[in-house]
């Protein structure tokens, strides 16, 4: 093991996009992998969507997630997002039903 080595995490940026307005993350937040990052910023869409912020269509928003040099590491759609989510409701709904008894 080397002495005096730090490990530092990755800083990633969260860049809000609505059709061609760009809201940019300059500060960024530190997370151990691009998944924790992705996870985090669902939970930011998830957020935004319910708070009522933001204003047109769903299809005309998504997160841009960059990395410190710059480059995108991925892409969340809100309305994709929506879409799985109410898809996953629906399936633990029908879940849950067959453990009610009759």
């Amino acid at each position: 093991m080397r002495t005096g080595a730090v490990c530092t995490m990755p800083r990633y940026f969260f860049h809000v996009r609505q059709k061609n307005a760009v809201f940019a993350d300059r500060q960024g937040a530190v997370f151990s992998d691009t998944m924790e990052a992705l996870a985090w910023a669902a939970q930011d869409a998830y957020a935004l969507t319910a708070q009522g912020t933001l204003t047109g269509r769903l299809a005309d928003h998504w997160i841009e997630i960059g990395d410190e040099l710059g480059a995108t590491v991925a892409v969340l759609s809100f309305s994709r997002l929506v879409k799985d989510a109410s898809l996953l409701r629906r399936q633990q709904r029908a879940e849950a039903r067959e453990y009610v008894f009759h």
